[in-house]
């Protein structure tokens, strides 16, 4: 694991982080943040917006307050 992953792993974000800026970096997309949040909120309106989570949580598909994820992922193991 590299240093910058082992950052990534518990430096945590708010789902609306990660949502606006997941399409602005990681995709490299030129969208308007506001717009992305509005619609992410339309699709998913049962994740706390304002919940952290960690990039590699996210990147694995874990959203706060989603009732249909019910996975059980212990704190502290990279």
């Amino acid at each position: 694991m590299t240093r910058a992953q082992g950052y990534d792993a518990v430096r945590t974000f708010t789902v609306r982080e990660l949502v606006a800026y997941g399409r602005l970096i990681v995709n490299r997309e030129r969208v308007d943040p506001e717009r992305v949040v509005h619609e992410f909120i339309r699709a998913n309106p049962h994740v706390d917006m304002d919940a952290r989570s960690t990039i590699i949580e996210w990147q694995d598909g874990y959203r706060p307050g989603d009732p249909a994820d019910t996975a059980e992922r212990p704190r502290g193991y990279f």
